[in-house]
């Protein structure tokens, strides 16, 4: 109140009432009301004037502060979001490595796939890991997959090869040991071409390897 203390100063003759309010244009009319016919009501507009125009800019600053503290919560909001999704895909990478290191580590434990043993003896090995890992049906036809060379696991098909049904994450989706024991037959070539014709590409792929 810098500019009502000045006009008191100024005109320390004049009588002066005061009124507790709380708006500030309305606590400035009443706190100083000239009694003194000789005063100088021009002076006095300009100090009403002066302090409307501090009230509207007190008014402006806080509708810019509470636009602020708005904006400041939702980039925290968006900042939290973004943070949990990374932290979510670190979680699904993590997963897929720790998946895949898994696998790796069961392909070694049932060693190389011979091609030329019956698909009974192979699927025997594949089923005692399974068993020992407590493997669910999906983790068990990764792992067939995974242990198969590529022209041979190409010839897969669902539910072993791929999932039926929409979602991956059921199990009932995935073949069980009946189903991997069909498709090893299959492509292997105990009952259509597909395993025949892989395992040839396997042969061929192989002595040219080491031709």
């Amino acid at each position: 109140m810098d500019v009502v203390e000045r006009f008191v100063q100024k005109y320390a003759s004049t009588d002066y009432k005061s009124v507790a309010e709380d708006a500030l244009a309305h606590q400035f009319n009443d706190l100083v009301v000239p009694l003194d016919p000789n005063g100088k009501p021009s002076e006095c507009e300009e100090l009403k004037e002066e302090v409307y125009h501090f009230v509207e800019c007190n008014n402006e600053l806080h509708d810019r502060l509470d636009e602020c503290e708005v904006r400041c919560k939702l980039r925290e909001q968006s900042v939290a979001a973004l943070e949990q999704k990374e932290a979510g895909k670190e979680h699904i990478i993590a997963s897929l490595k720790n998946s895949i290191q898994d696998r790796t580590n069961l392909c070694q434990i049932l060693g190389k796939l011979e091609t030329g043993a019956s698909p009974i003896s192979l699927s025997n090995r594949l089923e005692a890991v399974v068993a020992q890992y407590n493997l669910g049906n999906r983790d068990a036809c990764a792992l067939l997959c995974a242990w198969l060379p590529l022209q041979l696991c190409e010839k897969l098909q669902h539910p072993v090869g791929s999932h039926k049904g929409l979602s991956t994450g059921m199990i009932s989706n995935w073949g069980n040991t009946a189903d991997r024991m069909r498709e090893l037959q299959q492509i292997m070539g105990g009952r259509d071409t597909r395993g025949t014709n892989a395992l040839n590409c396997v042969h061929t792929s192989n002595f040219y390897r080491w031709k």
